[in-house]
């Protein structure tokens, strides 16, 4: 995996905003786009490469993307590169922000049964208390599993 860029060289400007739609509040990267909906623009000239257009974007609108963090997109449009959509956060909180199923499951209040995700009902796990588990659902799984085996 290549080191993540911070600064991005566009040498036109024009170049690259010629590719966006300003029309609507999100603007729209109009050009090639990843399998996975992200804009890309090649910058460096002739021996340049691709980056995502979001982030050279954010760089040309309010400079430099602080070291060890990435640009979330506030809109959740992976095609808009309005700097204003965009905000650098962890990885860890543009997770837990998204749609995807860990972002679901992390705003989630109350586990499967009804019992509330709290302080004195849960269990934590893994680094920096990655997974957690309901104390009560955990007492049924075991007092079923122990009727099981003594039958």
């Amino acid at each position: 995996m290549k080191p993540a860029r911070t600064s991005y060289e566009v040498s036109n400007p024009e170049r690259f905003w010629s590719k966006v739609d300003k029309a609507g509040d999100c603007w729209l990267w109009l050009a090639a786009k990843k399998w996975n909906g992200y804009g890309i623009f090649k910058v460096g000239g002739k021996a340049g490469y691709a980056e995502p257009a979001h982030r050279v974007a954010y760089y040309m609108a309010r400079g430099e993307i602080p070291d060890g963090l990435g640009l979330d997109h506030l809109c959740r449009n992976r095609s808009c590169v309005n700097p204003a959509h965009l905000e650098p956060t962890t990885w860890r909180e543009n997770i837990r922000r998204g749609n995807g199923v860990a972002g679901v499951h992390f705003r989630k209040t109350e586990c499967k049964r009804g019992h509330p995700f709290n302080a004195e009902n849960t269990y934590y796990f893994g680094p920096e208390h990655k997974w957690r588990q309901c104390k009560p659902c955990q007492k049924i799984t075991t007092q079923a599993r122990e009727a099981r085996n003594r039958s």
